[in-house]
């Protein structure tokens, strides 16, 4: 088996990355849940200047980027999937949980069991959010 990473685009093999940011947000909205976290930025906002960004970053030889942002923090899985297609970069989404004023209280009062089994589902079968399919490409744990 070849080892490879797994992007918003597919699984690509490890020998295929030129140049990787290993931990970057490209939106995130770090409001706790309970005053009204979860926010995504309005894309006609934010796109221009994001894919301008984005695709300096290309043009400096980064080809795969490792976007750092969890459900519940503003994931927009539609707008990273456009803005790497657009800017020629491949994405690896996290799953997983940040800290307890950024998980909505089904996630801070659910078993160990059910926790795997979301993420196992994010990462392996894949999910719906935003209209936009996806599988995550890593586990983001934080304390």
């Amino acid at each position: 088996m070849i080892p490879a990473l797994r992007t918003l685009f597919g699984d690509i093999p490890l020998s295929s990355v030129g140049g990787i940011l290993p931990h970057e947000h490209i939106t995130v909205d770090l409001t706790p849940i309970a005053e009204g976290g979860n926010r995504r930025p309005p894309r006609d906002l934010v796109w221009d200047e994001l894919l301008a960004k984005l695709r300096a970053v290309r043009a400096a030889g980064i080809d795969t980027l490792v976007e750092c942002t969890p459900p519940h923090l503003g994931r927009d899985v539609a707008l990273l999937r456009d803005l790497g297609e657009a800017a020629d970069l491949r994405i690896l989404l996290a799953t997983g949980l940040y800290r307890s004023q950024w998980q909505p209280d089904h996630w801070r009062k659910a078993a160990a069991g059910e926790i795997a089994a979301w993420m196992e589902q994010e990462v392996g079968g894949g999910f719906v959010e935003g209209g936009a399919w996806a599988r995550a490409g890593f586990i983001r744990l934080a304390t």
